[in-house]
Order: C-alpha cells, then sequence, then structure tokens
C-alpha cells in the first residue's frame, strides 16, 4: 500500500487510500502542521544541530545549565565575525569553544620556572565540551548551531560544593543599589548574603562578603590631595 503526501499551502497532507480507511468510496486526508526548525532544534541539553538566535540567548541557556548541574565551562577558543552590523553584534562568533573549567592540563615547559609554583589548578584533565558554529538556515538567517559537545565530566565530583570553589560563581556585579545594601551599617551579612543569592543567583562565604566590603569602603575613602608647592 502507498500512501501519498501533498503540499498545500505550505502544509503537508497525508492521502489515506480506501483500502487503508475500511470504508468503501471513502478517503481520509490529515494536515499535518509544519513543525519550526527552532523547535525541533531547541532541547536546552546542548545536542548537536541546537541552534541559538543570538550569543546572549546561548549565555543565558548556559548559565542556567550550570546553576542547575553545578558545572562550569570558560571559553577555550573562538574566531570573532569579522564584519560589522546586526550579525555581528547579535550573534558574535564564527566559532566558540567552551571547555569544562576543570578541563585539560597545561602542558610543562620544561625548565622555565613557575612564577607561582604553589598555586593549585582546577585542571585535572576534563574533557567536557560545546562547541557552537555559524549556520545559515533554510529561511537564510544565520543562527549559532551546537556543532558537537560532550556533557560527561570526569576526573572532578559534580557537587554544589565543587562548584562553589569556582571564583567565577562567587563574583558579583555591584551596582548602586547593592554597593548602598553591602556598605550600610544596618545591613546584617545574613541579610545581604540573601539577598546577592536571591538577586544575582551567586552564593557567597561570609569571608567573600567581609572582602567585597572592605574593597567598597576603601574605594569610597577620598584620595589624599598633594600638597601644593
Amino acid at each position: 500500500m502507498e500512501l501519498e503526501v501533498h503540499l498545500q499551502d505550505d502544509l503537508a497532507s497525508l492521502e489515506i487510500p480506501q483500502a487503508a480507511t475500511g470504508d468503501e468510496g471513502a478517503t481520509a486526508i490529515i494536515k499535518l502542521e509544519p513543525i519550526s526548525e527552532s523547535v525541533v532544534q531547541r532541547t536546552g541539553k546542548f545536542q548537536k544541530g541546537e541552534c541559538y538566535t543570538s550569543f546572549e540567548e546561548f549565555i543565558s541557556v548556559l548559565h542556567q545549565y550550570q546553576q542547575q548541574n553545578n558545572v562550569f565551562f570558560v571559553r577555550d577558543s573562538a574566531e570573532r565575525l569579522k564584519f560589522d552590523g546586526e550579525l555581528v553584534d547579535r550573534l558574535v562568533y564564527k566559532y566558540c569553544l567552551f571547555s569544562c573549567k576543570q578541563g585539560k592540563k597545561k602542558k610543562d615547559k620544561g625548565s622555565v620556572p613557575k612564577i607561582r609554583p604553589n598555586q593549585s589548578s582546577f585542571k585535572v584533565g576534563c574533557k567536557a565540551f560545546i562547541r557552537l558554529g555559524l549556520k545559515q538556515q533554510l529561511c537564510g538567517e544565520y543562527v549559532l548551531e551546537v556543532k558537537s559537545s560532550n556533557l560527561e565530566h570526569i576526573n572532578h565530583p559534580i557537587t554544589a560544593e565543587n562548584a562553589f570553589k569556582y571564583p567565577e560563581n562567587r563574583r558579583v556585579q555591584v551596582n548602586e543599589k547593592l554597593k548602598s545594601v553591602i556598605i550600610s551599617p544596618k545591613s546584617k551579612p545574613k541579610q545581604v548574603l540573601e539577598y546577592i543569592k536571591k538577586d544575582q543567583a551567586k552564593t557567597l562565604s561570609s569571608r567573600d562578603l567581609y572582602n567585597l566590603k572592605r574593597k567598597l569602603q576603601q574605594d569610597e575613602k577620598p584620595c589624599a590631595a598633594f600638597p601644593s608647592q
């Protein structure tokens, strides 16, 4: 038995012969609604073929994924778009590779002495990555497409405690409102930490808050004027 598919006004219709309907002389036509390419490709898990209409959109989804899964990706390598205009403002990169914060180990450069020999490194050889590339869709629009990915993390724990160690997860964007909350003598540390967690989805330690408050207070001090000669 053969089924015929017809296109009518950009909709696909499936025509079923009478032998398949069980009703002599009857023909069943089922119209199939077109499925948006973006709907098919949007999985939220960075699978091959998933597309984003802007780099900002990708970063937003990535941040949410990192928070939910206690992982962190850093930009490893990239090539920016080399022309101006709306496209470069929206997509930014021709290709971009994000690797796990605890990815490949740095190569030993032999006898060259290390500047900070006792400084610890997060690099443990984890192979998790997300690779993006520019793609032109059938409609002509350019998007960022996930070309390949590996979301399996190895050689390090995937826990909230481990993610808390990453400095990026404890950096906050200090605006005037947050600044006033931190340095206010009426603000209690516990309340400030809760405010930061709610406002910026960042979990700071009491020590982090102390250091941040101290820095802001030092910045508030007026610079000493040089004596006139």
